[in-house]
């Protein structure tokens, strides 16, 4: 059974282990996922600014350069060639003249080579695969950068407008034309950077770089619905494998208090019923019984024993209540010196152990209650008070009426005594303290729950005055 529940409990842990490295990696391919989610947005956003940039070039209002182009398209096998005349027109120091086009700037050109209009001649030879549209938007591009030069620096406005914060932006000169746009995803798993390179001039082979980093509040609230179901997910198996765990634990310690409790009681038995067996045999013999003085010896023995094994049945009974209010209770008026005698005089002493038990009070009493109950108390705390002590043990009880019509009777013993961070449990079932475990000393932790239950069945109360290797003093209050 110990083997089968150490395999289960280890198999438990391998399963939480396994579970949380299964989920680990499952959240890091979500993470991943929603990382290059959010990049390929801030991706879309930061085109649309730049749109929103070259829209903004495109309307403004520049009387100060012109530029226009002509087209022509050669096609030679697998490859096509785009010549292009560029006229850029200084306007400052252009005559006046009717009207802009690329036609008027070209005879313009031809006729009078004036100091204010330069033509640049532009061949752009590409595959078949690339689009013609490609191939315009470049030298739309080129014109565009003729007209209002390219600024990182309006760029960059108009992105923080957009509420898109780049860490860098710069412009630079490639060392060939790069026709499209281009991303990279870098940095640490917590801190990525998506950098974009845009080429705003591509036949001048003019790029600008940015580079944007990937906030992780954008991340975990992308991520949040998934994070608070795999959250509760794995709270809720965790807390399943440890509650069953700790039920394991606690179905065997159940299991070992059930076994100690069986072994106790049969240890308790033995006494009682060896006492009956030899009462027996000495009853068998006529020689002996014929031995007055002997003979009432006996009986008296047998009445204890009798006694001890009543004690034993009520106490198991008592201990099946879940109130002490439930514990029937047979009131009767007795001597409490009597009961004490009675108990001091069946008191098992090792061995071992030296024990002296003083009542102080010389005068009797006659208190009510349940007899039987009384003793189980009394026999109780006299066990106790010998088991936790030392060799020579010194027991004294005393007992007197108080002011309130109660009984006050007092167990005071030169015992091990209670540390004070375990006193507010040793009236709590199955409860022992770490000098009994220590020492290895028998006992279930019964024994004081018990009298507590039999005390509150009477209405009374019970406390406790200990000091850890000055012994303790249970002090017991029952209403008269």
């Amino acid at each position: 059974m110990e083997k089968r529940i150490k395999i289960l409990n280890y198999l438990t842990v391998i399963v939480i282990v396994l579970f949380a490295i299964v989920q680990g990696k499952w959240l890091y391919s979500r993470y991943k996922y929603t990382v290059q989610t959010c990049a390929d947005t801030l991706y879309s956003r930061v085109f649309e600014s730049v749109d929103e940039y070259n829209r903004v070039r495109q309307s403004a209002v520049n009387n100060e350069i012109a530029v226009e182009y002509t087209t022509r398209r050669f096609v030679r096998g697998d490859t096509e060639m785009f010549l292009f005349d560029i006229y850029t027109a200084d306007m400052r120091r252009c005559p006046a003249i009717d009207s802009l086009s690329a036609d008027l700037f070209s005879r313009i050109y031809e006729t009078q080579h004036p100091d204010w209009l330069d033509r640049e001649v532009q061949v752009i030879v590409v595959k078949q695969d690339r689009k013609e549209s490609e191939v315009l938007d470049a030298i739309e591009r080129s014109c565009l950068n003729r007209r209002f030069p390219f600024s990182a620096e309006k760029l960059d406005t108009v992105m923080r407008s957009n509420d898109i914060r780049l860490d860098t932006i710069f412009t630079e000169t490639a060392d060939s034309i790069v026709w499209e746009s281009s991303r990279t995803e870098w940095g640490s798993l917590f801190h990525p950077v998506l950098s974009i390179t845009y080429p705003y001039d591509i036949l001048g082979k003019k790029l600008v770089r940015m580079d944007c980093q990937i906030a992780l509040p954008l991340i975990i609230r992308g991520m949040s619905d998934i994070l608070f179901f795999s959250f509760a997910l794995s709270v809720l198996l965790v807390v399943c494998l440890v509650a069953q765990i700790a039920t394991i634990r606690k179905q065997r310690k159940i299991e070992n208090l059930r076994s100690d409790f069986i072994q106790t009681m049969i240890h308790e038995l033995k006494r009682p019923i060896a006492t009956l067996k030899m009462c027996v045999s000495y009853m068998g013999n006529e020689r002996l019984m014929k031995d007055i003085a002997g003979r009432q010896m006996v009986v008296a023995d047998s009445h204890t024993a009798l006694d001890s094994l009543s004690a034993l049945f009520s106490k198991l009974r008592d201990l099946t209540f879940s109130k002490s209010t439930e514990i029937p209770l047979h009131l009767s008026a007795f001597s409490l010196h009597d009961l004490l005698d009675a108990c001091i005089h069946k008191l098992n002493v090792p061995g071992d152990k030296h024990v002296r038990i003083l009542v102080l009070p010389h005068e009797d009493m006659i208190v009510t209650a349940d007899r039987m109950h009384m003793i189980n108390i009394i026999d109780n705390l006299l066990e106790n008070a010998v088991k936790y002590s030392r060799e020579r043990v010194e027991i004294e009880i005393d007992y007197r009426k108080c002011d309130n019509d109660h009984v006050r009777i007092s167990v005071k013993d030169n015992g091990l005594g209670i540390p004070k961070s375990e006193q507010g449990h040793v009236f709590e079932k199955f409860y022992r303290g770490r000098i009994g475990v220590e020492k290895d000393i028998a006992g279930m932790g019964l024994g004081l729950a018990y009298v507590r239950m039999l005390v509150e069945a009477h209405r009374g109360n019970i406390r406790m005055e200990s000091e850890l290797n000055h012994g303790s003093t249970f002090i017991i209050e029952l209403p008269q």
